[in-house]
């Protein structure tokens, strides 16, 4: 699945870029993108299995955080538009859903359904 594994590295970048852009010093910003990266990049790597894809959703979450947090918190420039384009590309991964070969489940209904073989 593409689209988590471009997430994935939006994920690890978002944890690398403080240090690397140079906005370390700003707390807000800094604290923020280690704190959302590492979540992005683990939702991204669990949600790669069929079985787990519904975990997507929260990367869509997580995205749509990294647009708005630099308002609320007040980043400089540099992290203002590093999270913004961020979060939009998380958010955009998390939208596609990707090919699913089988189904999983069932629903709740399936645990009250009479078992046919015993």
């Amino acid at each position: 699945m593409w689209a988590q594994w471009i997430s994935t590295l939006v994920g690890i970048w978002l944890m690398a870029a403080p240090d690397v852009l140079g906005y370390a010093g700003s707390r807000a910003a800094a604290n923020n993108h280690h704190i959302v990266g590492p979540l992005v990049a683990t939702c991204a790597v669990i949600a790669l299995w069929q079985v787990t894809r519904p975990l997507r959703w929260v990367n869509l979450l997580l995205g749509l955080w990294l647009i708005v947090s630099p308002i609320i918190l007040s980043h400089p420039p540099i992290a203002m538009a590093h999270s913004i384009v961020g979060g939009a590309i998380v958010a955009a991964m998390s939208l596609i859903r990707g090919r699913l070969n089988k189904r999983f489940g069932g629903g709740w209904l399936q645990l009250w359904r009479a078992n046919p073989a015993g």
